[in-house]
């Protein structure tokens, strides 16, 4: 399910390597099993997260309850599939790669990354959540946008939050 990467490997791997690695299977297989149960002893009182949506800043969420909250929401969705591709964990920091699908059809489903850090207790106290986006941004390297100085692309310019 799961590919784990970390920066150092074997016997040099560190030990908030092995922590954050554990944490973050076991916040992957809350919304993989659809158990929010497993969320509940993951997320530091400071937590800070921030949803992939809505484009382009994202929802902000604050607060261990409010956190729980948002997660154990998506988490029960039994109608949605959340599939980790990878995650590469470097000390208290982790970043996984997902793919969301949200409905039966070949497109109904987004690719992202979410940015995770640990506490010095091994609590999840921040998530920085980034997608793609399902509406049209154009880009500079967009064969329509000319010179990449057209009036939509400097409108859009900066609000990808996600690199798009």
């Amino acid at each position: 399910m799961t590919s784990f990467v970390t920066a150092t490997t074997g016997s040099a791997a560190t030990t908030i390597d092995t922590v954050t690695a554990a944490v973050m299977d076991r916040f992957n297989r809350a919304f993989v099993d659809h158990d929010p149960t497993l969320l509940d002893d993951l997320v530091a009182e400071d937590c800070v997260m921030v949803a992939a949506r809505p484009a382009p800043e994202g929802e902000r969420v604050e607060g261990r309850e409010d956190c729980l909250a948002f997660w154990r929401t998506l988490a029960s969705d039994p109608s949605s599939r959340f599939r980790p591709d990878e995650v590469v964990v470097a000390g208290d920091r982790a970043t996984i790669f997902w793919r969301y699908t949200f409905g039966p059809g070949p497109l109904d489903h987004v690719l992202g990354v979410n940015l995770m850090r640990l506490d010095e207790n091994g609590l999840i106290v921040e998530a920085l959540g980034y997608s793609k986006t399902g509406g049209e941004v154009p880009l500079a390297t967009d064969a329509d946008a000319g010179s990449g100085t057209s009036t939509d692309a400097r409108a859009h310019a900066g609000t990808a939050s996600n690199g798009a």
